[in-house]
């Protein structure tokens, strides 16, 4: 057996991809095109057997949403990159959509397929994933599809609207080869309404998204860190990194800084706003401070 990403994913078979909660799986879905498409490790862990062609139907989102993930991750201009358009491919008949995919598949010589999500080709009605009737008649038209391409496709399980279990359905992980779950850490608890809070570096968090993002210590010394300001190339290297933590929120950007702080390892106070938010127009910016009140610290006079 041969493996487009091993061992995750072998060439020729399906794999499903699925997670409890709402956890990025489409995001995922991206940084393992982009792994592909460089040939690089994905994740730093996972090797890629070499660079290859993608073809991608990202189906579940609006196709200006696609595209923006793609330029934030540099892949919008990637030759070996197709992408299906969305508002082009006819889902009123499953398997004669499956068909063109795999035509699609073909024409471009792809080593991975990523069809996301299922759920857009499965038969109408609640519970319609269990009915092998209907069912087994796509889940067999992508098996052949990954057979006569010869590419890793990746199925993604978004859980229909109706709150149907796409990944839960026994013909589903049936005809399905492997099958990759993302779960959250053990002993986590997420509130249904809202998503876990996630501390990352800007490193680890390049080619994500999140809803609302805090940038913390955005303070001179530390972002820019007095450390790396000896070259103009240094300097610009830390600007791009704000640019990459930017880019990470959707909707709401806070970057925050403390009004002073005395930093041990400097041996010095530091006060001053990072010079890279001064350069940032007044308009674009709505200044708030928070002051903690004496008497709610206890403080008596």
């Amino acid at each position: 057996m041969r493996h487009l990403i091993s061992p995750i994913l072998p060439r020729g078979m399906l794999a499903l991809l699925s997670a409890v909660y709402k956890m990025g799986k489409t995001l995922l879905t991206m940084e393992i095109a982009r792994a592909v498409l460089e040939g690089a490790d994905l994740l730093a862990r996972f090797p890629v057997e070499s660079p290859g062609t993608v073809a991608a139907y990202w189906m579940d989102d609006p196709p200006a949403l696609t595209l923006d993930r793609l330029k934030a991750r540099d892949m919008d201009a990637s030759n070996r990159l197709w992408v299906a358009p969305a508002l082009e491919v006819d889902l009123s008949e499953p398997l004669a959509t499956v068909r063109d995919m795999e035509r699609g598949v073909l024409k471009v010589g792809a080593d991975l397929a990523i069809v996301d999500a299922l759920y857009l080709l499965m038969p109408e009605g609640r519970e319609s994933g269990n009915d092998a009737t209907r069912m087994r008649p796509v889940m067999r038209a992508l098996n052949l599809m990954a057979e006569r391409t010869g590419a890793a496709v990746l199925l993604v399980a978004h859980d229909r609207k109706n709150a149907d279990d796409v990944a839960g359905s026994y013909v589903i992980r049936a005809a399905c080869k492997v099958i990759l779950r993302l779960l959250l850490p053990r002993g986590t608890e997420v509130d249904p309404d809202e998503g876990p809070l996630v501390l990352s570096t800007i490193h680890s968090a390049k080619g994500l998204e999140w809803h609302s993002v805090f940038i913390i210590w955005a303070l001179e010394g530390r972002f820019p860190s007095y450390y790396n300001v000896n070259t103009e190339e240094e300097l610009e290297e830390e600007r791009r990194l704000l640019y990459v933590a930017s880019t990470r929120a959707k909707e709401n950007l806070f970057v925050t800084y403390p009004i002073k702080i005395f930093d041990r390892g400097l041996r010095t106070v530091l006060s001053r706003p990072s010079q890279f938010i001064e350069g940032i127009p007044e308009e674009l910016l709505e200044p708030v401070t928070l002051v903690e009140e004496e008497e709610e610290r206890g403080w008596e006079d």
